[in-house]
């Protein structure tokens, strides 16, 4: 399973398999195709021991890629063939599986812990790389072939980092942070508490060096949720790591370069180009309102890059949509979706989301070990975070790099739910082994 976080980097693949004008990555099939393989091999849980796999969302994802299929098939001839058109939807359906697969494997708490370790400790890394940027690094290859290339773009300096550049490893980030918090308050292990202690402390000093304005604002809330959240009765340690965490952040600003300007900047070329998506996307919905226009018939998830629309000379992918260049993303899910697929599929989409969300709700409510709802939390936290964090962008349904993770990030989430919630009563406070049983 760890593999799994590394395999979505697409920036050093040098190979792909091109089907009717799209470029398969072997990280695009690898991710839910290893997570069904580890499915089949795992023995079969026996049936006293047998377990609701989640809320049912088969319904709303199956209506959602429903949708899509029929506007896609009906959708007008732009040059791009059907059969891309085809394969493109393909790829979103087969990222979803691990929200299926991942409950089906009955995975253990100490399986599901674990997990989590390697999240956490990704979470790490990415932040130290991404404080890189501060010290105007070019290039940083040497590290499990994660490569680091800085660059300036209008109003920000972002990076390539492992997921992607500045908004896309936001969402990253944003998931792993509750992570940091459960793990200083709800472990034990001295060694547990330490790395969700760090975690906290890089990752939300990576999240500043992102640049990213959105995330600026999520991090604050996040944090703010997971202190009042996030811990144990009685747990008064929180409070002063925040105020650790915040004074290390504080210095590490302070001795760095960090591009302040652009959070007082709202009205830059990044600005600018996102509004474009979002005029492109809501002239797309009401051409045709109740089914969209179809996958990739504007809005493309590989185009070419155009130059000219910023002040700089870097290319950007951009379509012209009306005979304006727009970006070739809405930089908004719920528009992207409701463009390809009609207020019908954003329905399903948002029906399917809605239940993944009032599950973690309900997990947590139901579990007696305070340890337990705990983690919970955690995942609701994250889940939410990252659908606001999608009024912004669009990768949890549009890029390999972060629409796997997102998918098996609800996976795990619910996997853990019905662990630590099952056959336990309201308000039972009986030992931790007794309560979760693996």
């Amino acid at each position: 399973m760890t593999v799994l976080v590394f395999f979505p980097n697409r920036f050093n693949v040098p190979w792909a398999v091109h089907l009717y004008g799209w470029e398969f990555f072997p990280t695009d099939w690898l991710v839910p195709l290893v997570l069904l393989g580890v499915w089949v091999l795992r023995p079969v849980s026996p049936p006293e021991t047998a377990v609701r796999w989640g809320p049912n969302l088969s319904v709303p994802l199956a209506g959602w890629f429903g949708v899509s299929l029929v506007s896609t098939l009906i959708s007008s001839n732009d040059g791009v063939p059907l059969g891309h058109k085809l394969v493109a939807l393909s790829t979103v359906t087969l990222w979803t599986l691990p929200v299926f697969i991942v409950p089906a494997m009955r995975l253990t708490k100490r399986e599901t812990l674990t997990l989590i370790l390697v999240y956490a400790s990704l979470g790490v890394v990415g932040g130290l790389l991404s404080c890189f940027q501060s010290l105007r690094i070019r290039e940083f290859s040497a590290l499990l072939g994660w490569k680091y290339v800085y660059g300036i773009a209008d109003s920000e300096r972002r990076a390539d980092l492992p997921l992607g550049v500045s908004t896309v490893i936001s969402y990253f980030f944003i998931s792993i942070i509750p992570m940091g918090f459960a793990l200083f308050t709800g472990e034990d292990r001295f060694s547990s508490r330490m790395l969700g202690l760090l975690t906290i402390l890089a990752v939300g000093t990576g999240v500043l060096f992102t640049t990213s304005r959105e995330a600026y604002v999520l991090l604050f809330i996040v944090a703010l949720a997971c202190v009042f959240w996030v811990r144990l009765p009685g747990s008064s340690r929180m409070l002063p790591m925040v105020g650790l965490a915040a004074l290390v952040v504080l210095v590490t600003t302070a001795m760095t370069e960090l591009n302040f300007e652009r959070i007082t900047t709202l009205r830059d070329g990044s600005f600018g180009w996102r509004y474009r998506g979002i005029e492109a996307a809501s002239g797309m919905i009401a051409e045709n309102p109740l089914i969209g226009l179809g996958i990739e018939t504007h809005f493309r998830r590989q185009h070419g890059p155009v130059r000219g629309y910023f002040a700089t000379e870097k290319p950007h992918d951009a379509i012209y949509y009306n005979n304006k260049i727009a970006p070739s993303d809405a930089h908004n899910t719920y528009l992207l979706v409701a463009s390809e697929s009609g207020l019908f599929g954003l329905m399903f989409l948002l029906i399917l989301l809605g239940k993944i969300g009032v599950w973690f709700y309900r997990c947590q409510a139901r579990c007696g070990h305070p340890r337990n709802r705990l983690w919970v939390r955690v995942f609701l936290i994250g889940f939410a975070a990252m659908l606001v964090h999608s009024l912004a962008g669009t990768d949890l349904v549009r890029q390999t790099r972060m629409a796997p993770l997102f998918w098996i990030y609800c996976g795990l989430g619910l996997s853990l739910g019905n662990g630590v919630s099952r056959l336990e009563p309201v308000g039972t406070e009986g030992s931790e082994e007794q309560v979760f049983r693996t």
